[in-house]
């Protein structure tokens, strides 16, 4: 399979594909080692038609019709967390979390983390959601 392997560009692919249906697609993307992020964008609609979808490697599933504005939110997160897993590390504010060696620092101190307690903390930081103010 030839693609592009340098950087985090999306792939929006259909399932409805003349050649060769978008699930098999990307199910040898990955097979073959390629990460970019994946949306699926079809009109297949069912919850066995997502399931199929998600387990074959896509990273987000969208039904047609599309609306635009949800399809440049749904690219704008792909992007977010292919530049994060890339990245092996994640900074927020004064907090680095960094894969390499397991590492937790805060305000310049640093502990190592087991492994498991880096992974769950590192997955939860891949989605942040943004603070609202209180009030």
């Amino acid at each position: 399979m030839a693609l592009y392997q340098g950087g985090v560009d999306p792939l929006i692919a259909d399932v409805m594909m003349p050649t060769m249906d978008g699930f098999t697609m990307v199910k040898e993307m990955r097979a073959a080692g390629f990460e970019q992020p994946v949306l699926m964008l079809t009109a297949k609609t069912t919850i066995t038609d997502k399931t199929t979808g998600f387990t074959s490697g896509a990273d987000d599933y969208l039904t047609k019709p599309v609306d635009l504005a949800e399809l440049k939110l749904r690219v704008a997160a792909l992007l977010r967390r292919a530049k994060i897993n890339s990245a092996r590390q994640i900074t927020i504010g004064q907090t680095i979390l960094n894969e390499e060696n397991f590492t937790l620092t805060i305000n310049g101190h640093f502990t190592t983390l087991a492994k498991k307690e880096f992974l769950l903390l590192f997955t939860l930081l891949s989605y942040p959601i943004e603070l609202l103010p209180l009030s």
